[in-house]
């Protein structure tokens, strides 16, 4: 799809849908705060974590970022499914 392409990190898709905002994890309860702190966790491979910090933002926001949140979730279940495989595997 045009609306993902580039790296596809949550900063490139927030900065199209939403405009820009701070690039490095900043302090605070504000949206760019919040925005700012995700994104340090997808670069750090921690999906889970930009979840939580993206639940802090206004529901308005949030709205913005649900076809975003809805594939970062899909991923954290298909690593679980693939650990859980290679768990049942391993112990066969």
């Amino acid at each position: 799809r045009e609306e993902t392409k580039g790296s596809g990190g949550l900063m490139d898709y927030v900065n199209r849908h939403l405009g820009a905002c701070s690039t490095t994890p900043q302090a605070g309860d504000g949206a760019d705060a919040v925005l700012s702190r995700a994104e340090a966790a997808v670069h750090a491979g921690t999906l889970d974590l930009a979840l939580d910090e993206l639940s802090q933002l206004p529901d308005a926001a949030r709205v913005a970022l649900d076809d975003w949140q809805a594939s970062a979730r899909a991923r954290l279940a298909a690593l679980a499914a693939v650990d859980q495989l290679a768990q049942s595997l391993n112990a066969k």
